[in-house]
């Protein structure tokens, strides 16, 4: 069959999931929240003998489909508006994302284009995927296409493939069960590790063996559709176990395999009954080249590579640590005492990059400003009137300057700096603008002189002055623009983003001025210098720490980006130095599952 844009329009005899009134607002819907990551909106269809998924890319106020994913027999193809087709892979189809229309909401138009799936859709392996679909979790229609790609990754293969396996290892595979999340030694050098596989939109429940002998590591994997063993790369498994980064294990169980020579580097390495070891750490070092040379080479860069690995961001497991962080072997030693970014791609860019080379040609100051660039990568570029690089080599002098200082102020120091460049870009701009008839006219002008290359000593004054005066000029214009943006935040997010002990909560505020007295009553700077608009366009989110006994006393601001706590201060941009507000911050955010990447105690 030849499959053509004409031909794979819909006709009488399909129904539509939904018409196009009913579409565009579910796009609104979804729009108010901050869907940037995402590239469309995905729809299933089935046109005669296909899985007809559509995809559509938003611009403004208006749709258009740009390619369709059809699946038919054994393939994938992609057929785009220019009618060109070609076959692709599952990963490819993975790899793009989109917002599923077919939500919960639209659960009864779900299952009735999964009966004509059933009933008219040629596709391989389609009995052992009807075997599945049962399992899809409740609030998940079936062909919603998170769990179409999950179940049908599942059933992609029905034969088993153990090629190259030891006899002993395939043998025990199909001839013994295991508890999942055991660890047992079968012979004086074979060791096997289970662990258990969960789905993200089925509840089947898969165990995953990992066997280790005196030569490598075999890692399988019990395909609860097939019913067969299927063997995979170690490092995929960290896209479904997250919970093996955290498990411990004897390390003594790894005496006489391959394994044994990772263990002295698997940190937080605790004495309780034995050696116990983190078995993430292990698997990440024998799955990941990068891992296993910077265990040997710097313990801050490790935990780093391993939150890359983690997290997904590091896939490839062949690349060595020069090649992920652009960083050549006798550099790593300029890396000691520095807190190694998160973004690797990023920084090791800016390493390579050739003006970086030109506007900072020590390579220790180099590492420094790529270090400012990838940490605050998204403060610098994406909307009108941010940071660039130009303004981060306008201030190559300052940043050359902070790079001297000790690690305790280095850090605290960039970011006012960057706040400082931020809000003078801004600065600039008004007073461009400025009439003799301005409200702030007298304020402004009576400023005076803004440089971009300041003294270390000056910037934090320099960014406090600067950020009352951005606050005053701006502050109307702020409120009426934001206000509504930040109580629909409040509204939808407080159920799952506020918390308490009983003795410290954390809230959410409720509008903009509550940021701005928040900002006022403490002496720092999240009442203006752009936070504000930041937390209005879900760039990150503003967070108050309150004691419950003074609860409308402003006591700690933080800020939430990226899945991780990145700022945590007082009156005055002081650090906190309450031993129980540190342990509460820390159970905040082992409730929420972030990370934290700012100072939350100070002893």
């Amino acid at each position: 069959m030849e499959y053509t844009w004409d031909i794979l329009e819909f006709n009488n005899e399909i129904p539509q999931i939904m018409d196009d009134n009913d579409f565009k607002e579910s796009v609104k819907r979804r729009r108010r929240y901050n869907m940037s990551e995402y590239t469309g909106y995905i729809y299933p269809a089935v046109i005669e003998n296909s899985l007809v998924y559509r995809c559509f890319i938003i611009a403004e106020d208006s749709f258009a489909e740009k390619y369709r994913y059809i699946f038919i027999d054994d393939k994938i193809l992609r057929e785009s508006s220019d009618h060109d087709t070609k076959e692709i892979t599952l990963d490819e189809v993975r790899n793009t994302k989109f917002i599923d229309v077919i939500d919960k909401e639209k659960y009864i138009v779900g299952e009735r284009i999964f009966d004509i799936f059933k009933e008219k859709v040629h596709i391989r392996n389609k009995n052992a995927m009807l075997r599945v679909f049962p399992y899809v979790k409740h609030s998940t229609p079936k062909l919603h296409s998170g769990a179409f790609l999950e179940i049908y990754s599942k059933t992609r293969e029905i034969t088993s493939n153990l090629e190259g396996v030891p006899k002993r290892i395939a043998d025990e595979l199909y001839g013994r069960k295991h508890a999942a999340f055991s660890c047992l030694r079968i012979d004086k050098d074979l060791v096997v590790i289970t662990g258990e596989r969960k789905g993200k939109h089925t509840l089947l429940k898969e165990q995953t063996r990992i066997y280790f002998d005196k030569k490598r590591s075999y890692y399988f994997v019990h395909n609860a559709a097939t019913g067969f063993w299927e063997k995979e790369e170690i490092c995929k498994q960290f896209q479904y176990e997250r919970e093996t980064k955290d498990r411990l294990i004897d390390g003594d169980l790894f005496c006489g395999t391959f394994a044994e020579r990772y263990i002295p580097y698997a940190i937080g390495k605790e004495i309780v009954k034995g050696n116990r070891v983190i078995y993430g750490s292990i698997l990440a070092q024998i799955g990941f080249l990068c891992a296993e040379q910077a265990a040997k080479t710097n313990k801050r860069l490790y935990k780093t590579i391993l939150e890359g690995i983690y997290d997904g961001t590091i896939t490839e497991g062949r690349l060595s640590l020069p090649e992920i962080i652009g960083i050549s072997g006798p550099q790593l030693k300029y890396l000691e005492g520095i807190d190694i970014p998160y973004n690797l791609d990023t920084f090791a860019k800016c390493i390579k990059d050739r003006e970086f080379r030109e506007h900072f040609p020590d390579v220790k100051k180099r590492i420094f400003a790529a270090l400012v660039y990838s940490s605050h990568h998204y403060d610098f570029e994406g909307y009108a009137g941010r940071l660039d690089k130009e303004d981060l080599f306008s201030a190559a002098k300052t940043i050359c300057s902070i790079e001297k200082a000790d690690e305790s102020k280095r850090y605290r120091l960039a970011s006012e700096l960057l706040d400082y460049l931020k809000m003078r870009k801004r600065y600039l701009s008004y007073i461009d603008g400025m009439r003799d008839d301005d409200p702030f006219y007298k304020e402004v002008k009576a400023f005076g002189e803004v440089p971009i290359n300041i003294k270390p000593s000056k910037i934090h004054d320099a960014h406090n002055k600067l950020g009352d005066l951005i606050s005053i000029i701006t502050r109307k214009r702020t409120i009426e623009e934001c206000d509504k943006d930040i109580a629909m935040r409040k509204q939808c997010e407080a159920d799952e983003v506020e918390y308490t002990d009983g003795s410290f909560s954390v809230l959410m505020p409720s509008d903009a001025k509550e940021i701005i007295r928040e900002g006022r009553i403490l002496h720092h700077c999240v009442g203006h210098g752009g936070y504000i608009e930041a937390m209005a366009r879900r760039e990150c989110r503003i967070l108050f720490l309150r004691d419950n006994s003074k609860i409308r006393e402003p006591l700690i601001t933080m800020e939430e980006r990226s899945g991780a706590i990145v700022q945590c201060y007082g009156f005055a941009d002081s650090i906190n130095k309450d031993e129980k507000i540190r342990d509460f911050i820390n159970e905040y955010a082992k409730q929420r599952k972030l990370k934290i990447r700012a100072m939350t105690y100070l002893a």
